[in-house]
């Protein structure tokens, strides 16, 4: 079944070099899978600016074309807007 690895899910609404961020979820991985778990939206720092729908739907078009390596290939991204980071 592989090894499952968790990667934090972060946005970044100025851009990725500004300190401020709003983690939008974690993502399951698995060596050619992914799953989403989106965090309780009082958890989270959301701002209300943010559609916290649109956040997670965009998660899920960058979680689908990141397969079927999706920890490595998140972790490569490059984006202005998103990152993410492995949890322990």
């Amino acid at each position: 079944m592989g090894a499952v690895r968790w990667l934090e899910a972060r946005f970044h609404p100025q851009t990725r070099s500004d300190p401020d961020c709003v983690v939008v979820a974690r993502v399951r991985c698995r060596e050619r899978s992914a799953s989403i778990e989106p965090l309780d939206p009082d958890a989270a720092t959301v701002s209300s600016r943010l559609d916290r729908v649109a956040l997670l739907a965009k998660l899920h078009f960058l979680v689908e074309a990141s397969l079927p390596r999706p920890f490595e290939r998140l972790r490569e991204l490059r984006s202005a807007y998103w990152s993410f980071t492995e949890l322990p």
